[in-house]
This record gives structure tokens, sequence and C-alpha cells, in this order.
């Protein structure tokens, strides 16, 4: 008897330890992160939803058929605007855009509109309109993100900051890039958010575009106003001067629970982008990596990165967004547990924008959630204030600008914002000048010149054929035939 009791009980403590390993291994997968994609010019206002293995999720279409047609450029950004514990998304959009950003649920509300919200500056919105938007908790008085709206080039170095879902986006701060130069000259701002220093708020991190000469800036939170922390350079002087844009992207890519930032760079780059450390080394050069893929590097090599927890493993990994010329394909590139090692490519799966254009903008977070967390979050959601107005679904500007009532804050303040100590870096100051290129013993000279350790994606694989021009707003999933 006492045998068959020990078999019985070994029998059912083996089952209810797989049971929970089950259980982990379940929870372990939902907790990785998606990726949204937005596209270039000519996607017609399509966005791709996928998870980290490349699966399809979902395509969504901008509805706005005016925008669509003469743009159709989507710039996305991922944020818990509604603290329901997933991750709603905002996307900016381009020229003919008149500044205006949508904001869509996450998967449990079905990707659902949620609002439209439009930069209050009629003077830029008329002229150049692009938005590039991110989101993060600045503020901490609630678990909702905030979104901060960076503008194109024209916009003299302005950025907005806008409440969360709960205040209904209210509009909170104008900020302006401390430098007076640059602002004439460009005035373009990419931003992101992320929390450097771990505090209980996040950080904005602004990358800057042509004529900067490799600098971003990094402010700090609501709790100083935003204020001013420091000013960083790309470590490249010849890609410096030949161009000089930066694309930023924030969070926590070796696990010490403070956010690193990735620096994507533009056009001529060769597919190199770099990694600096967090605030506690003074945001440190960490490493230079290369899109691992040749062709490409010398046709185009712009890099445009996000981080997202892709495996579940606590650490986020880097989404490298590419160019024209890249047809459609970015890769997925492992944490710093791995020096950063290649982990995949994926590609858009609409060979039709692949083979024009193929320019793609990715953000990564948790917009799938576990069943009960998807439950909670759509009851959140069904009550949140920015879903009860029927008005916010119409199209923001069928054929002209909207042009918003000066009550509403137009334009950002007159007065110039630049204070002594922030003026921006100086070109000719040695301390900023960057190491000079020659010079071998500096291990942050500029990327090193290694070969390529792949020699990129195929470019006849077609998975997907993607979303048909013209397409009504639903998801379209249209497998090719010729697929393997």
């Amino acid at each position: 008897m006492k045998i068959v009791k020990t078999v019985f009980f070994r029998t059912a403590l083996s089952s209810l330890l797989a049971l929970i390993l089950l259980a982990s291994n379940a929870l372990f997968a939902l907790a990785n992160d998606e990726v949204v994609t937005g596209l270039g010019p000519g996607s017609n206002g399509w966005v791709h939803y996928h998870n980290g293995n490349g699966a399809h999720l979902s395509w969504q279409q901008v509805p706005w058929a005016a925008y669509n047609s003469a743009n159709g450029e989507t710039h996305a950004a991922v944020g818990d605007v509604d603290g329901g514990g997933l991750v709603e998304t905002v996307l900016g959009t381009g020229r003919y855009g008149y500044g205006w950003l949508e904001v869509r649920d996450d998967s449990s509300g079905g990707y659902a509109h949620l609002a439209w919200l439009q930069v209050p500056w009629s003077t830029y919105d008329n002229v150049n309109a692009v938005t590039w938007p991110a989101a993060g908790n600045l503020d901490t008085a609630d678990t909702r993100a905030e979104i901060v709206v960076g503008l194109g080039s024209g916009a003299n170095g302005w950025m907005e900051v806008r409440d969360d879902a709960g205040a209904g986006y209210a509009h909170k701060a104008w900020l302006q890039v401390p430098w007076a130069a640059y602002n004439s000259a460009n005035g373009e701002t990419h931003v992101a958010v992320g929390n450097l220093d771990a505090d209980t708020r996040d950080e904005i991190v602004v990358g800057l575009g042509t004529k900067s000469n490799g600098w971003l800036e990094v402010r700090d939170d609501a709790g100083t106003g935003y204020a001013h922390k420091a000013w960083l350079q790309v470590p490249w002087a010849a890609y410096n001067s030949a161009n000089g844009s930066t694309r930023v992207a924030v969070g926590d890519v070796d696990g010490d629970g403070r956010g690193e930032i990735v620096v994507g760079l533009g056009s001529g780059a060769n597919g190199w982008y770099e990694i600096r450390d967090d605030y506690t080394t003074g945001y440190a050069h960490k490493a230079w990596k290369q899109v691992p893929w040749s062709a490409y590097n010398s046709a185009n090599g712009e890099t445009h990165p996000a981080l997202g927890d892709i495996d579940g493993g606590g650490s986020r990994e880097i989404v490298v967004g590419l160019g024209r010329q890249s047809s459609g394909w970015y890769e997925l590139v492992d944490d710093a547990g791995t020096g950063y090692a290649h982990k995949a490519w994926l590609q858009v799966p609409w060979a039709a924008y692949d083979n024009v254009n193929a320019v793609t903008w990715p953000a990564s977070g948790d917009i799938s959630p576990a069943a009960a967390a998807a439950a909670a979050t759509a009851a959140t959601a069904a009550t949140a204030t920015e879903v009860t107005d029927a008005v916010s679904h119409q199209e923001p500007a069928p054929s002209a600008p909207v042009i918003l009532p000066a009550a509403r804050g137009e334009g950002p303040p007159s007065s110039d914002v630049n204070a002594s100590a922030m003026s921006g870096p100086s070109m000719t100051d040695t301390d900023f000048a960057g190491p000079d290129l020659a010079s071998s013993s500096v291990d942050m000279s500029g990327p090193p010149t290694t070969a390529d350790t792949y020699a990129g994606p195929s470019q006849s694989d077609e998975y997907f054929a993607g979303p048909v021009a013209g397409a009504v707003s639903r998801n379209v999933y249209l497998p090719s035939l010729s697929a393997p």
C-alpha cells in the first residue's frame, strides 16, 4: 500500500510541477513584447503588427483617406497611455499630415482608433506638419504614459508634451532644443522616452536632424520641468560633418534597471549605430554595431532603432528599422548579454511596398496581454474619456488644414528659452569635437571596418502579400501562394 501511495503522490507531484511549468512558460511567453512597424511614404497609411518571432498579428490603416493617398507615412511609438497595463500605439504622420497623430488601442481592443491629436501650432502644421512621437511616464502622478511629440525641419527645435488618456491628452508643455544655431538651420527633433537614472520618472532624449553634427540632447522628467541634463555627440567626425542626424531609442539593454541610449544614424552611415550607457556613467559609449548587410549599407545605411523585451528575458532587444533600398527588411538584435548578437531578419509582408519604398519605423512593447489582463484592459478602455467622443473617429482633415483656435494654446511661446549654460554645443570646442578618425588608439573614433557577419536577407523571399492599396481599413493577411 505504501508503494502505491508513493507512486500516486509522485505522479501527482510530477503532474503539478508540469502544470506550474506550463503556466510559467505561458506567462513568460505572454510577457514578450510585440513589434508595431510604421512605414514610409507611399504605404497608404498601413501599419503592421507582429510578435517577436515575426508571426503576423494584424494590419491596421490610418482612417484618413486624403492623407493616405497624399503620403501615408507613419512613425510608430508605443506607451501605456490609459494605465491598463498594455501599450497603445501612437502614430505620427509625415508631410500633408497637418500635424496630426493617431492613438490606437492594444490588441485586446482590436487596435481600435481612440483619438486624433494635432500639434497646436497652425503655422507649423500648414507648412511642414511632420510628427515624431514617443511615450513614457514623465510625471509618476499615475501609471499612465505621457506623449512627447518631436517635429520636423522648420520647427525651430520645438517639441510638445501632452498628458495621458485620463486627461484627454491635454497640452502640457512646449520644449525647445537650447541651440539657436541648429534651430534656425534645421530644427528637427526625433524624441525617445525612457528611465535613464532608475528614479520614478522617465527622461527625454532628443535626436536631431542634419546640420546638427551628431549631437543629441538629454532632458530630465516633469519633476524638474524637463530640465536640460546633457549634450552628447556621436563619436564619428566624418559622419557628423557629412550628415550628423540622429534617431534615438531608450531602454534597459543590460538588465541593470536603467535605460541605455541607442543612437541610429542617417544615410551615409554604412549601417552603423551606437549604444551608450545610462546616467551613472555619464552616458558613456558602450559599443558600435553595424547592420550585417553590405549591399544595403553601401546603398543607404541609415538606421531607425527601437527597443523591446522581445524574448521576455528582462532586458531589451534592439529592433533596427531601415531606410530606402532595404526591400522592407529590418533586423532583430539581442541584448547586451550576448554582445548584441544578430537574432533574426524580419520583413514587411507586402511585396508591392517592399519593392518601391521599403522604409520601416518600428516600435516595441507589450501589446497583447494574457486573457485576464486583456479583459481588465478592455474594461478600462471602455470607460476612458477619449473613447466616448464619437467625433474623434472622423477624419481630421478631409482636404484642407484644420486650424486650431488660439484658445487651445496656439504655437510655442515666442520667448527664447535658451539659457547661456544650455546654448548648445560649440562646433569648435575640442571637448566636443570627437576623436580623430586617424587615431587608431581611440576605440570610439568611428565604427570599425569589420566584415559583415551575415550577407543580409534574401531579396526574393516574400512570406506575405501584405495589404492591398486602397482596401478598407481592416486587417489584411494574404499569404503568398509561392511562400514556402
